[in-house]
């Protein structure tokens, strides 16, 4: 009867989000998914090639497609190992592909909201908040 009391409380505790256990993994979790986002948006912009090359191609349209695309491919590769090893440093080896996985979506979603909603709303809301920081300061 004890065993099931004990239970029933650390269940609550856990579904009312008390549980300390719960906290830390929930903490390093945001922490992995937020240094991961912020590596996600510094990658390098498409529209400079990561090398320079000299000679002429043939049809340079589809050499410089087939190049983003390699560069893309190459830095997706990097990304995940590199997420793979955040992971494991920070003790998730077990699910360090699944987290890879879906830290490259997070960074994702994050680049379609700033494409689709940039100059609309984040950009006017960080504005905003530049000025409140700036008048605190001063």
């Amino acid at each position: 009867m004890m065993q099931r009391k004990k239970l029933r409380n650390h269940a609550a505790a856990v579904i009312r989000g008390e549980d300390p256990v719960l906290k830390l993994l929930d903490l390093r979790v945001k922490l992995f998914f937020r240094s991961m986002c912020k590596q996600y948006m510094m990658k390098p912009s498409p529209n400079f090639p990561a090398a320079m090359k000299t000679g002429r191609s043939k049809n340079p349209s589809e050499t410089l497609r087939d190049d983003a695309l390699m560069q893309n491919q190459i830095w997706r590769d990097e990304f995940i190992d590199s997420a793979k090893r955040e992971a494991s440093r920070q003790g998730f080896s077990y699910f360090s592909g699944s987290l890879a996985a879906a830290s490259r979506l997070a960074g994702k979603v994050l680049e379609l909201m700033w494409t689709v909603h940039g100059t609309n709303v984040i950009e006017p809301l960080m504005v905003q908040i530049c000025e409140k920081l700036m008048q605190q300061t001063s």
